[in-house]
């Protein structure tokens, strides 16, 4: 489910947005991010507030990752994708792959629409999925 999201505009990198968007999600207890927010500044930050540190780690040309790190990365991979698989869905299902407007109160308003059709999309399947669990039959949905 979408909690929340960020609107900035195009020209500001994501990456440059990571201390906003940790504070914006409320009180997690760890993060798990791509190898672009692989920073000393930000794994600091995170330190300092006591949020477990699970972004991936990411090898130079002089130094490789042992198997210790690929590991890691492994185990952090099986969780961000479930993460991942809402944007997938958000430009597969939705068409969300650029912004129709330009301001950001616009594409502001577009990410919120968007999300609420997310969000009634996957209540959807969890409830069909509880209904076939349970053996109900007479659970009807419409589709989107």
């Amino acid at each position: 489910m979408i909690r929340r999201f960020h609107v900035t505009s195009a020209n500001r990198a994501e990456v440059r947005e990571f201390e906003h968007a940790i504070t914006d999600a409320g009180n997690g207890q760890a993060v798990f991010a791509d190898k672009g927010y692989a920073s000393q500044a930000n794994r600091d930050w995170l330190k300092k507030r006591g949020i477990l540190d699970a972004i991936i780690l990411k090898a130079s040309p002089r130094k490789r990752l042992d198997n210790t790190a690929r590991n890691m990365n492994r185990l952090s991979s099986k969780l961000r994708y479930k993460v991942e698989q809402c944007f997938g869905t958000l430009k597969r299902r939705f068409g969300f792959e650029r912004a129709r407007y330009r301001t950001a109160e616009k594409v502001e308003s577009e990410c919120c629409w968007r999300a609420m059709c997310f969000n009634l999309r996957k209540a959807q399947l969890i409830l069909q999925a509880c209904s076939a669990q349970i053996g109900v039959n007479t659970l009807y949905f419409a589709r989107f």
